[in-house]
Order: structure tokens, then sequence, then C-alpha cells
């Protein structure tokens, strides 16, 4: 099936490119070499020997222009790039394609304007960090291209396209299947995008489409474009645009170069060509505006062309086209109609590729999906599990009782207590414990539902619950999903912290409550499991018994490093696990002295007056009970942007625990963020800068 939201695939040898390393075997003294082959390079290539590939191209581009032999010629200069970008980057490829002579015939300057395009951009994807750093350097010489900002990359890719582009009716006559040594054709019926003009078209649209090569201005300045007028447009009305004019929006170009393309193809009398050409201006539209508003404008230009390409195959795509738009994206459009539209669009035209793709959506919209989610820990004959469904009647619940207590008196490794994927299968194939089956409410509108589901589970335990959908566990369009969860009434409250006790054991204070009434849970034995993992194993750290209010303290030893937990709770048949346990590595200290700092601007110039003023406080940030903190010496210093401190003041807070002052900004230092920080743990950031003329401007 054609990829209709791109061109034809690119260049092969912008893709090779970019997967050579720079990797070189140093040349050893040997005899002569022998004559340059095609098949010697290749060979040298899969070797990674690209040093001396490179030399064997050379010797074939030369033999090549001194033959004046056009397909060699450009066969040797695009694969003399790939070895260059290897072994020396991009800059020093690029600027050698620009520098040497090209073969002078049509279809050889297109594979070298379309190979020299799309480097250009490979170069600005792979290195975007590092250009996006980049200033633009005003020369009237050549510009290095280590030197060129985002804009001016692009920039040139649009002016090797523009380059073909004005050649269109020559290369109108030209089939894209001439170039096929050097790129991969499309997979497009043969009266749609087959011609060289078709390809140069798409290709310079897709560059033009591409935001990243948007400078900020223009990706603001979308909303401002005449939306009906980009819709209405046609070859006549967008003569006087030209593509390669920076100065005009990339939307609008790109609307040129298709509107140009579509009414070429009409004129040809290709009817199907020219509706490809307005599909793709629709897409590119519809990417491009993304308020609600202006894709349904652009949806409507759709739907109204329709009719009048219904007695052509390719009428299906265009009900495909329209289909994908209505679904919106995450499943958020109107499905209901995407799925009509598209099924319109199959009985049309079943065998067509349209047709075909048209088949797809409607299964994709039709197509049964659920997920399942459950309570770690719940009681009897509550809603424990929760179904997200569509387009699924029924499921078939299995739960299998897993012996819990078991697991973790045997385990090992912490991580082997939960039954992970390899002992799901295997518990799987087991009896199950219980079996029922839930009705699901119906989804007419195709969308994800929920769906509370009660396990028939009277045993407490822990459960593996598996669900399907299919009459047999497992079936292709009906897969098994598990979730797990603990039928009990025990329930464990640990603190997200706890103190350390003298000497740096730390305490781990918990309760274990009823689930079901909240009421005090006592006699449960607690255990805490810690994992190491030189050498593997479990060890049990700590141990208690919860007392007649269900608090317990776990007394833990002094540990240096992180290791994982598993915290365990049993009480009869009533379980409960937490593998969530604070760590206690350092000791708690909730009491707290710090200041909050406040200065009079946030940005100053040298010589200027910083007034500031500073408010102690101390307290118990566990409590979150704070006081000021009066009669406490405080020294305030002012930093820079280096680190460096300028100046300092020793004060005393008065009795509202306040105190202030001021700092005279100096000449002569690094201008950028500093600060005003105490010593109580309190800082305020500044600006510190000199005047700087406008380097933008804003208009509205």
């Amino acid at each position: 099936m054609p990829n209709v939201s791109a061109r034809p695939t690119l260049i092969r040898a912008a893709l090779l490119a970019a997967a050579l390393t720079a990797l070189a075997v140093a040349p050893m003294a040997h005899a002569p070499e022998p004559p340059a082959t095609w098949s010697e390079v290749e060979r040298l290539v899969k070797e990674q020997k690209f040093e001396e590939a490179s030399r064997r191209v050379d010797a074939l581009l030369q033999s090549a222009k001194e033959r004046k032999d056009s397909a060699d010629w450009t066969r040797a200069l695009i694969r003399s790039v790939q070895l260059r970008t290897g072994l020396h980057g991009y800059e020093t490829a690029v600027r050698f394609l620009k520098d040497e002579p090209w073969p002078p015939d049509l279809l050889s300057r297109a594979a070298l304007e379309l190979f020299y395009a799309q480097s250009l951009v490979t170069y600005a994807q792979v290195y975007s960090w590092e250009i996006s750093q980049r200033e633009r350097v005003e020369s009237t010489g050549a510009v290095d291209l280590k030197a060129w900002t985002r804009e001016q990359i692009y920039g040139e890719s649009a002016r090797a396209y523009f380059a073909l582009w004005k050649d269109r009716e020559a290369l109108g006559r030209k089939n894209v299947k001439a170039l096929s040594e050097f790129m991969a054709p499309n997979d497009y019926p043969d009266d749609i995008r087959s011609t060289m003009r078709d390809a140069v078209a798409y290709f310079f649209t897709a560059l033009l489409a591409n935001s990243s090569g948007w400078s900020p201005a223009e990706s603001n300045a979308v909303f401002t474009l005449d939306l009906p007028g980009l819709l209405r447009a046609d070859a006549a009305s967008t003569a006087a645009v030209k593509p390669d004019d920076p100065a005009v929006h990339p939307v609008t170009r790109l609307t040129a170069v298709l509107a140009d393309l579509e009414g070429w193809h009409a004129a040809q009398g290709n009817r199907q060509a020219a509706f490809e050409a307005r599909l793709e201006r629709l897409r590119r539209l519809h990417a491009a505006f993304t308020q609600a508003e202006d894709q349904a404008a652009v949806e409507r230009d759709l739907e109204a062309r329709l009719p009048a390409m219904r007695d052509l195959p390719w009428f299906s795509m265009g009900q495909a086209q329209l289909a994908e738009f209505l679904e919106g994206a995450r499943d958020q459009g109107d499905l209901v109609r995407a799925r009509e539209v598209a099924e319109q669009g199959r009985v049309a035209y079943p065998g067509a590729v349209g047709g075909q793709r048209c088949r797809v959506i409607v299964e994709r919209i039709e197509a049964p999906d659920y997920q399942l989610r459950a309570m770690r820990a719940d009681g009897p004959d509550r809603r424990s599990i929760l179904v997200t469904h569509k387009n699924v009647a029924s499921l078939t619940f299995r739960a299998y009782l897993v012996d819990l207590p078991a697991r973790v008196a045997a385990a090992r490794d912490l991580n082997q207590i939960l039954p992970n994927r390899d002992e799901t299968e295997a518990i799987l194939s087991g009896t199950p414990a219980a079996r029922w089956t839930v009705q699901l409410p119906a989804t007419p509108d195709f969308r994800h539902h929920q769906t509370f589901v009660v396990p028939k589970v009277s045993a407490k335990g822990f459960y593996l619950v598996a669900a399907s959908g299919g009459q047999t566990p497992g079936e292709e369009r009906f897969p098994v999903f598990t979730t797990a969860f603990l039928l009990s009434d025990l329930v464990l409250m640990i603190p997200q912290e706890a103190d350390r006790a003298p000497g740096g054991a730390g305490v781990l204070e918990l309760r274990t409550l009823s689930g079901g009434s909240g009421q005090p849970v006592g006699g449960a034995d607690v255990m805490l499991l810690r994992g190491n993992w030189n050498p593997l194993r479990v060890e049990r750290i700590a141990d208690a018994h919860t007392d007649a209010g269900g608090y317990a303290a776990l007394r833990l030893p002094d540990e240096k490093q992180w290791s994982s937990r598993f915290l365990f709770a049993r009480r009869g048949p009533d379980l409960a696990y937490d593998t969530n346990v604070p760590y206690l590595a350092q000791p708690a200290t909730p009491e707290t002295t710090a200041s909050l700092v406040f200065t009079d601007r946030s940005i100053y110039r040298p010589t200027q007056t910083i007034l500031w003023k500073i408010l102690a406080y101390r307290g118990n940030r566990t409590l979150g009970r704070f006081e000021a903190y009066p009669q406490s010496a405080v020294t305030v210093t002012l930093v820079d942007q280096n680190n460096q401190a300028i100046d300092s003041r020793s004060v005393t807070t008065n009795d509202y625990g306040s105190a202030a002052g001021e700092f005279v900004i100096p000449t002569g230092r690094a201008l950028g963020s500093w600060r005003v920080e105490t010593s109580l743990s309190g800082s305020a950031g500044v600006r510190v800068e000199e005047y700087k003329r406008p380097t933008f401007e804003v208009t509205l």
C-alpha cells in the first residue's frame, strides 16, 4: 500500500551516508592498484576500508568525466559524498559536491540536486542541537556550512528543489524509474506520482511542510494565513508565488507547488494524479492548521470534491483520507462517521489501493480492545477490577490463587515474590480457583468505555486474574490480559518519614487497620525483607507484632547503601504487602533554621543599589510549625555570576525575625545571574545587565 503521507522514498544515498562511520584503514605499501571497478568499491565498503574505497571512487569519477559518461559521473559523485561524509563529515562532503562539475544532462542534474537537497536536511536533523545554537553570519562571500543557521540550511535545500522545479515541464516527460539507481521508486499505481515532475514537487512540498525548518515567526503566523484562499487556489492564482522566496510563508509556497502540479495533471487529462495533488495539499493544510474549525473546513473541501471522482478508483483513496481526518488524534474524532466514510470507499473499489486502505480503517475502528487494572488489595464483593474496553460483548475471567506466604518464605530475590511474566504463563496453564463471564455494555460510538467488575472469589488470598474476549483464551483478536489483586481485610499504613533512634538505628512505625471498618487490627505479624544482589539473597532485617491499637515499630539496622525492600504482614488468612517502604539511609532532621530573602527589584545595572530584606525563621518541617527567629546573627552576602562573593553584611534580626540592608553593584564584574544569600540557608536571585539594543522588533 502506498505511503500517501510521504513522497517517493528518498534517495538511498542520503540514508547510507548517515550509516557510514569514520573508521579508516591506513594504506600499506603495495604494488600498483588494478583499475578501479564498482564491484571493488562495494567490497571495500563492506570491509569498512573507506579511505581506500574513496580513492577508488575518485579514480572512477575522473575516468567518467574524461569519457563524459553521465551515469558513471553521477554515480561517482554520489558515492564519493557518501564516503566523504563517513570519513570527514557532512560539511566537507557537501562542499565537495558543490565544487565539483556536474554532468550537463537533466536527469543527472536532477539526481544530484535531489541528493544535495536531502543531504542538507539530513545534516540539519543529525546536528540539530548544535545548529540551533548558531547565529546568522551575513557575508558577501561564500559562507561555510559549519556557520549556516537552520534557516539558511533549509533555504539552500529549497533553492536546490526550486532549481529543478523550474525545469518541471521537461521533467514531466521523464518517468521516476529513470533514476531507480539513485532513489527507490514509490509503489503508487502507474498513473499516480509517476513522473519526475511529481517526484520533485512532492519532495519540495515535504521540505516546505517540515516546520523544523521554519522560523519562529513563520510558526506563529500560520493562523494569519487565508485558509479559504489556500483551499481555492489554482495554478493561475498562484503563478506569481515564488516557491523559493523566504519572504513568503512555507504553507503558501507549498500550496503554489501543489496547485501547479494539480493544474498540469488536469490539463494532461490525468484526473487521478490531479486529485492526488489536491489530496496532498489537503493533508498539508490539515496538519498545519491545528484549530478544530480550520480542520473542519479542510474536511468539507475534500468531502465536496469526492462526488466528482466517484467514477475513478482513486475516489476510494479520497474516502480513506477523509475517514482518517474524521478519526482525529488519539481516537477523539467522529469514529462512527469515519467508519461510514471508509466503508463507502471499501465497497466502491474493494480491489483498489484506496479500497484496501479503507478496509484497514474500518477494521481498525471495529477492532476489539480491552485492558485490565485492579486494586492492589480489596475486600470481598467489591468492584476490584476496572475494564477499559470497546467493541467487546463479553469477557471471560479466570482467577488463580497464588500462595503468597510460601513465595515470601522461599524467595531468594525480591523481584520473584510477585509472579513475573514467565511464571504467569505457567500459572495460567493450571486449574483456576474461579471462572466467570461478564457481559459488557455495547460501545456503538467505537470509543473506549470503562466497566467495573466484582471478582467471583470468596477465599482470601493473592489472585492472578486473566481475562479474554474470545471463546478460547488467547485467540488472535482476543489476547489474554492479566492483573493481580489481594483479597484481604488487612491494610498497612506507613508514614512517609520515619525517625531514627539514638545510635543510628532506624525506627519504622506502622499501623494495621481493617479495610472494611477502618478499626485497628492487633495481633498481626509484620516482617521487613531486604534484597541483596551480591550475593543474590533475601534477608529478614526486622519483624514485629502489632499491639491492640494496631501499632508496631520496626527497628532497622544502620544502612550505608540503598537496597530494595518488601514489607509483609499477616493475620490469619488476611495478608498485606508493600514494596514502597521509606528508606532511612540518612537521619531525619525535622528541626530547621532558614530564612526568606527579598529584593526590591529583579534586575539591576552596575552602580545601582540592591535593597534587600530577610525574614529568619525556625521550626519543625514535619509538623509544619514555624516561628520567627528573633535576635539572630546573620551574614548576608552578594554573589556574582562567577560565584564570587562581592560584598557582605553582618546583621542581627529584630524582634520580628527580620533585618534589612543594601548592596551597591560594582562595575567590571561579569553580568548575568547574581544572588543575595544568607548564612541561614536562604537566597534570592537577581539579574545584573547593561542596557542592550533590541535585536528584534514586535509589531501588532
